[in-house]
């Protein structure tokens, strides 16, 4: 008696879905998307700075470290400027620097 080892035509297979970097999964593409915009729009703002910079810096390490491993001078001038970010915060003309003020006040 032969036995086929081939597939039948119409019968489910069993896959795994494994998870790749060239192909993102549904969650962490927007995720990411939203984080690239909403994070420099705090720093700019002057609000949350020093999280932002630590996000920021976090997803040029993965950039650098996943995508894009030879692009080390721009990722290091990114890198640089985040960690002065995250050092010396965000300065006199913030929203961080004026609720600091307010609340230093009543305390």
């Amino acid at each position: 008696m032969m036995v086929s080892v081939a597939p039948r035509l119409g019968a489910p297979r069993k896959t795994r879905r494994r998870w790749s970097a060239s192909k993102p999964t549904p969650i962490p593409a927007p995720m990411a998307a939203m984080a690239e915009h909403v994070f420099p729009l705090l720093i700019l703002f002057g609000l949350a700075t020093r999280f932002s910079a630590l996000a920021l810096l976090g997803m040029t390490l993965v950039i650098q470290l996943f995508v894009y491993p030879g692009a080390y001078a721009t990722h290091g001038t990114w890198a640089a400027v985040l960690l002065y970010l995250m050092v010396r915060g965000p300065g006199v003309f913030s929203i961080d620097h004026w609720l600091a003020q307010r609340y230093a006040s009543r305390v």
